[in-house]
C-alpha cells in the first residue's frame, strides 16, 4: 500500500470534540492511540476514526442534535467500511434505523444496520425503497483520489454524484471528504451535474491539500 499522509490531530479542539474522542475510546479500542486503524496486513485497509470525521467536518454537533430530534428523517453512508462513524453516532442517540450502510465489501457491514452491497463506480441499485435520504456521506472512500486523475476523476465524481442525488431529498446535502482541495475540480463538476439536469452548488469547504479536504454538494430547488 502506498504511504498516504493522515493529518495530524490539532492541539486545540472544540469540546464537542473531546466528546467525540472519549466515546469512540470507549467503543473502539483500535483507536485507543492512533487517529486511523489498519484492518489487516492482507487487504492494507484503513480506516478513520469517526473524531477524525468529526473534526474535518463530514458529521458535525448540529448533524447530531438535527437527527436527533427530526426522527424521520435518514442518513445514507457510502463506503462505510466497518461502520465506526455509524456505530457511534448510535450510541449518540441517532436512531440505527434511520442510518443505511454500504460498501462494495458486503463482509466489512455490521449485520444489525439496514444496508447495501454495491460498487458506488457503477450503477447504483434501488435504495430505502425509493424512500430519499436527507444527508448522504462518503466517510471512507479516498480510493477515488488514489485510482483517478485527470478527466476521469472529474468523471468518477460526477457520477458518485449523479447516483447519490438520485437518493437525496430535495435542498439537503451530500458530503465526501479524502480528497485533496481542487476548486477547479468541483466547478468543472457542478457544471457538469447542472447539465445534466441537477441544481447543485458543489463547493469545497477546506482549503487543505491532503486527505482532510471536504466536498460538498447542495441539492438547491
Amino acid at each position: 500500500m502506498s504511504e498516504i499522509y493522515i493529518p495530524p490531530i490539532e492541539k486545540e479542539q472544540p469540546p464537542y470534540w473531546e466528546h467525540i474522542r472519549k466515546a469512540e475510546q470507549e467503543l473502539f479500542p483500535e483507536f485507543e492511540t492512533e487517529d486511523f486503524c489498519i484492518d489487516s496486513p492482507e487487504t492494507n485497509n484503513f480506516y478513520f476514526a469517526p473524531n477524525w470525521h468529526f473534526r474535518e467536518g463530514l458529521i458535525t454537533e448540529e448533524d447530531i442534535e438535527h437527527f436527533k430530534k427530526n426522527t424521520e428523517q435518514k442518513i445514507l453512508s457510502i463506503g462505510s467500511g466497518p461502520a465506526y462513524l455509524e456505530r457511534l453516532l448510535v450510541s449518540l442517540d441517532i436512531p440505527k434505523e434511520n442510518i443505511t450502510l454500504s460498501d462494495i465489501n458486503p463482509q466489512d457491514l455490521p449485520d444489525d444496520f439496514e444496508k447495501e452491497t454495491f460498487n458506488m463506480l457503477e450503477k447504483w441499485p434501488t435504495l430505502n425503497n425509493e424512500e430519499k435520504f436527507d444527508l448522504i456521506i462518503f466517510p471512507e472512500n479516498p480510493s477515488i483520489n488514489v485510482n483517478f486523475s485527470g478527466q476521469k476523476r472529474i468523471q468518477a465524481f460526477v457520477h458518485i454524484f449523479s447516483e447519490a442525488l438520485k437518493n437525496l431529498n430535495p435542498d439537503e446535502t451530500i458530503r465526501i471528504t479524502g480528497n485533496p482541495n481542487s476548486t477547479d475540480l468541483t466547478k468543472k463538476v457542478e457544471k457538469m451535474l447542472i447539465k445534466a439536469g441537477y441544481p447543485v452548488i458543489v463547493q469545497n469547504i477546506t482549503e487543505k491539500q491532503d486527505f482532510g479536504s471536504l466536498i460538498t454538494v447542495n441539492y438547491e430547488t
